[in-house]
């Protein structure tokens, strides 16, 4: 049986837009609070996401998504974040 806090440690990162910036935010938030996913798995950016998460130390994945989504320019003209 699956419980509330099974369910929270396993991620499903889906992409739109500007979704994966919001996501390494969404990610930071839980980190600081000690929640860790068991598994992660995404699509587009969420796949980006997944694989940081799945690829890094949780002591490093807050870094990486930093440098991967927090440098992008405001005045894309596509999606802005």
């Amino acid at each position: 049986m699956t419980t509330a806090i099974d369910a929270l440690l396993n991620v499903m990162v889906l992409a739109k837009e500007c979704a994966g910036a919001f996501q390494a935010d969404v990610y930071q938030a839980l980190h600081e609070r000690g929640v860790e996913p068991a598994h992660v798995i995404g699509t587009s950016a969420g796949a980006i996401n997944s694989a940081v998460i799945a690829g890094n130390t949780p002591a490093v994945r807050i870094a990486v998504l930093t440098d991967v989504w927090h440098p992008l320019p405001t005045a894309m003209s596509w999606p802005r974040c």
